[in-house]
């Protein structure tokens, strides 16, 4: 029987071709994961927002997985509003389920307060606006952003999958373009490095990413994965993808 030990629901973003290929790499054995799709129209505050309104059918589909927490895994759809409105999508699942649910905002503010970060340096392939309201949010809960970049891949022109030029979707970008994300963002004097972002590959490069730069790194799916596995009861540390999956909750 898959999932012996715990089965998590997985709700992403409809184009999100990320996160199920990274969960399914680290779950520790007799965990499965089982995912969930959410329409998002377009990477604008406005559509984001609109996604958190889409969640309820996804919830449905994943009712009856007998699953032991849900995680609502789009960063940026959880960055838009404040953290009043983000714990009410987890609340309103939680109604729905009786399941134990995470964020992926929640996650993320727990994986930085778990690895003793305040001051933070943050990576993203959002647009400026959607950079925006992500500094707010995090800095709203009493951490500093001492910066905020990356690249708006949605401005680039689209080439093969295999070309070396960037590509424009986020989830075709090779892990070390993420890498070099990382490198550019990340500002001396920074307790940790976050690399938003549910639907870009993290996990090959985490460890890379903390050796050089010297301090914790967190990603989206990686913090997203932790609080899952935790929140379903399992407490298994992972090697090699990063200090946060080695640690408690």
């Amino acid at each position: 029987m898959y999932g012996w030990r715990a089965r998590i629901g997985l709700m992403i973003a409809h184009s999100n071709t990320i996160m199920e290929p990274e969960f399914n790499r680290v779950a520790p054995e007799g965990v499965s994961i089982h995912a969930a799709r959410v329409r998002i129209e377009k990477i604008t505050v406005d559509g984001l927002r609109n996604m958190n309104a889409n969640v309820d059918r996804a919830v449905e589909d994943l009712s009856e997985i007998g699953a032991g927490s849900f995680a609502y895994a789009c960063t940026a759809a959880s960055f838009v509003g404040s953290r009043e409105e983000d714990a009410a999508v987890a609340k309103r699942i939680e109604e729905r389920t009786g399941v134990p649910t995470v964020t992926a905002a929640g996650s993320v503010l727990r994986a930085l307060e778990r690895v003793g970060a305040r001051r933070i340096s943050v990576a993203t392939p959002y647009p400026g606006d959607v950079n925006d309201k992500v500094k707010a949010f995090i800095e709203g809960q009493g951490f500093e952003v001492v910066n905020i970049g990356g690249m708006d891949f949605g401005k680039i022109a689209p080439f093969p999958p295999l070309a070396e030029t960037p590509v424009s979707h986020p989830g075709l970008q090779p892990a070390h373009v993420i890498y070099k994300l990382g490198r550019k963002c990340f500002a001396q004097g920074s307790d940790a490095l976050f690399v938003s972002a549910a639907g870009i590959r993290t996990f090959e490069v985490i460890d890379s990413l903390e050796k050089d730069l010297q301090v914790p790194v967190i990603s989206s799916g990686q913090a997203i994965i932790w609080a899952a596995l935790h929140a379903a009861g399992v407490h298994e540390q992972i090697g090699g993808y990063g200090k946060l999956l080695t640690l408690s909750a």
